[in-house]
């Protein structure tokens, strides 16, 4: 499995519009074998004002290249485009899912979800046996950052995500990397298929 990742930077007056654009991208995609993976607002992190970090997933190769040809010259390059003219810049990976473990949350869950993303960048794998909840951990294959670096998204309990804003012990599952990390701190959209 493979996700594309874009962190967006979107025009302050276009956030509504940024979203429908973005909706109407993935509904365009589907026929394709895409599939919609998450829509966060970063709610602290580098710049967090007005970012979005969003996720499609494909099954292989050949659905990213059919994707990717559709997008930059075929039927999908007008929604592209519209999803261009509410932002003002974007930063995508390509991932690789390594890892991947969830549970449909309940509704109460679901409405309360506070999402973990930390990168690193040393070659050690991030400690996921203690993760709690949902998790997926993803491998840098270009794009974004360091190739190979690792990426886990989980949802955490609001009390250690406190705990992580404070710098204090870090959350169960946190990353076990010899290099740098970075940490988002996530809200989904109503609609996130990931939530």
């Amino acid at each position: 499995m493979l996700v594309v990742q874009e962190m967006s930077r979107v025009k302050g007056s276009s956030a509504s519009d940024f979203e429908m654009a973005t909706q109407k991208l993935w509904q365009q995609a589907q026929p394709y074998g895409v599939v919609p993976g998450w829509f966060f607002e970063i709610s602290h992190g580098t710049g967090p004002s007005y970012r979005v970090v969003s996720g499609l997933r494909f099954p292989d190769w050949g659905v990213w290249d059919t994707f990717n040809r559709a997008l930059l010259f075929g039927e999908l390059a007008p929604a592209g485009e519209e999803l261009d003219r509410y932002r003002h810049d974007s930063d995508s990976s390509l991932l690789e899912v390594v890892s991947e473990m969830g549970a449909p949350p309940s509704e109460a869950e679901a409405a309360a979800s506070i999402w973990i993303a930390q990168t690193g960048t040393g070659s050690e794998e991030p400690a996921t046996a203690a993760v709690r909840g949902p998790y997926l951990v993803m491998r840098a294959v270009f794009g974004g950052g360091d190739p190979g670096a690792t990426t886990t998204l989980r949802r955490e309990a609001a009390a250690d995500v406190l705990d992580l804003l404070l710098d204090r012990n870090a959350p169960a599952g946190g990353h076990a990397v010899g290099g740098r990390t970075h940490t988002w701190i996530l809200r989904p959209v109503a609609w996130s298929p990931l939530r």
